[in-house]
């Protein structure tokens, strides 16, 4: 018993760790191009029913295309 409680002791702590060592990786910096290709999001507003949502999409950029996610039923 004694031998299993150190197997999943030291696991734990071997996710942990790695966990921690894997989230100290650096992003790189956000450079003017990077920001030219963001969306702004403007107004909005929600449907008498609450089902729909209308969103104001200002593009600095790019084509104006519209993604469409499926509906999620909880």
């Amino acid at each position: 018993m004694n031998n299993l409680f150190k197997l999943i002791l030291t696991s734990i702590l071997l996710v942990v760790f790695s966990t921690v060592l894997a989230a100290q990786d650096t992003l790189p910096a956000i450079t003017e191009s990077d920001y030219a290709k963001w969306q702004t999001l403007g107004s909005f507003s929600i449907s008498d029913n609450g089902f729909r949502l209308r969103q104001d999409i200002f593009l600095f950029e790019g084509d104006e295309t519209l993604y469409l996610l499926p509906e999620i039923n909880d």
